[in-house]
């Protein structure tokens, strides 16, 4: 497809941009850096694929460190630069970060602000400094948690993630952060405007803060609590307003990385909260052991009583660990989490109310096992992935039988035919990269994925219903990629 004159503009104007801040870089002695990434990636669709079945789910390795999984067109711009101030001890810092929307149909290919910011920072002494930073589009990036499947207070509606459920735009924000030499503590400020069904356009607010704490050279903790107010609840409820806080602690054991490396093989994306200032996974050498709980606390209306709230609580907690020698590499990731806890941040049921009381609710249950040998330019790998996922049992209209509700779907939750419950997910990714150079790699994987809870339209004499579709699926895929 060919690029919009929107888009070659866009494009245009980076360009000129990194060649004036590259020109500029050594008469104002000002560290410049840019960083791109373009991926092309063919694939054979299902291999299996049966008339009418839905595509196959994402793999559980997704969205447990990383936003992105790698395996999809896409083209990722970032500049940054560095300058000493006026003042002794005074640095500045900007980082621009976008990506291209260039794959569809669209006629107007999208940009997307990644978190873009820029910077003050002072050197208290010669062991502490202070940083102001200021977010002028969105604050997605900032978030509470650690283990992007456990994290919360991101921006991003359209994938399901905004802790205001939904806004207008952006949500540009402020960070103050103080750095000493074995204490780290940050304090944060996000505003969104929403268009609340009952007061109407307002604004919105979040408060968060946190740090870590190295308690020894090889431990540390790290904590954060936050709150956030959402849009008001239904007349029901007199129009009480709603919001979300709550807090998230994390243990770490490390020899060698700073937290577990958990970045799937053969794209190796970066950690969600490193993802704005680079664009591929460190592998330094070592090994690394996480513990992480998180608990958020939200006010919901009561399904027995509309007219009164009560706070519902929604628990997660996960263990996660990573291994690194010259030639291995293993990693392994076991998370649950509490049914309200995934749809913490669904808009279609986050804001209604509480389950019924006759509701029984199942956690979600996830397991990745990965691991990966170097040799030489060549990496074989393979992820292995397990899911029970997420979902509420009621009683059905037809006694004797139950009705499981999945969490997910375009409404939220997806019924299974009465008198099924939920069964595990098993995903199996077998890949391998090739290093051409320091820029390019090209990558070939197959992934087999077995879902029981697929779901499908079904003919019969009563007319068209929901069954079961054939479980299997496999994809086989190629791809090229290039950061630089």
């Amino acid at each position: 497809m060919t690029a919009s004159s929107c888009c070659r503009s866009w494009l245009q104007l980076l360009l000129v941009g990194l060649s004036l801040t590259t020109t500029t870089t050594t008469t104002a002695r000002a560290d410049a850096q840019s960083q791109t990434e373009l991926t092309c990636l063919l694939g054979s669709g299902d291999l299996l694929d049966s008339a009418g079945a839905p595509p196959p789910e994402a793999p559980p390795w997704q969205g447990l460190s990383s936003l992105q999984r790698g395996d999809e067109n896409r083209a990722r711009l970032a500049f940054a630069r560095d300058d000493v101030g006026f003042w002794r001890g005074v640095t500045t810092s900007a980082v621009l970060r976008l990506e291209l929307g260039l794959e569809g149909r669209a006629a107007q290919p999208a940009v997307r602000d990644v978190s873009s910011w820029l910077g003050i920072a002072w050197r208290l002494g010669s062991r502490a400094s202070l940083r102001l930073r200021a977010f002028p589009f969105d604050t997605d990036y900032q978030r509470l948690g650690y283990l992007h499947a456990l994290d919360w207070g991101g921006t991003d509606s359209e994938r399901g993630e905004s802790i205001f459920l939904s806004q207008e735009g952006g949500v540009p924000g402020l960070e103050l952060s103080l750095t000493f030499s074995r204490v780290r503590l940050f304090s944060g400020l996000k505003w969104a405007q929403v268009d609340d069904a009952l007061r109407g356009g307002r604004r919105l607010w979040g408060v968060l803060g946190g740090g870590s704490f190295d308690v020894a050279p090889t431990v540390r903790l790290d904590g954060g609590f936050g709150y956030f107010q959402r849009p008001a609840l239904a007349l029901e409820a007199a129009g009480a307003p709603s919001f979300v806080e709550g807090a998230s602690l994390r243990a770490v054991w490390h020899q060698g990385p700073f937290e577990p490396e958990l970045s799937p093989e053969p794209f190796r994306p970066a950690p969600f909260d490193a993802e704005p200032g680079r664009f591929e996974a460190d592998a330094p050498l070592g090994v690394a052991l996480a513990l992480e709980g998180a608990l958020l606390v939200q006010r919901l209306r009561r399904f027995e009583a509309p007219s009164t709230t009560a706070l519902t609580p929604a628990p997660a907690a996960a263990l996660y660990g990573s291994v690194r020698t010259r030639r291995l590499a293993a990693h392994l990731a076991v998370t649950w989490q509490s049914l309200a806890f995934v749809l913490r941040n669904d808009a279609r049921l986050a804001r209604v109310q509480t389950l019924p009381v006759s509701a029984l609710e199942h956690a979600e249950l996830s397991a990745w096992l990965g691991g990966s040998v170097a040799l030489q330019q060549l990496v074989p790998s393979l992820e292995l992935g397990l899911r029970l996922p997420a979902a509420l049992e009621t009683p059905s209209t037809l006694p004797g039988f139950g009705q499981t509700l999945l969490a997910g779907g375009a409404a939220g939750l997806v019924a299974l035919p009465l008198g099924a419950e939920r069964l595990p997910l098993l995903a199996a990714r077998l890949g391998a990269r090739l290093q051409v150079s320091a820029v390019v790699a090209l990558s070939l994987f197959a992934e087999y994925q077995r879902n029981p809870n697929r779901l499908a339209p079904l003919a019969s004499t009563s007319g068209v219903t929901r069954g079961f579709a054939p479980p299997d699926s496999l994809g086989v895929f190629s791809s090229a990629q290039a950061r630089f």
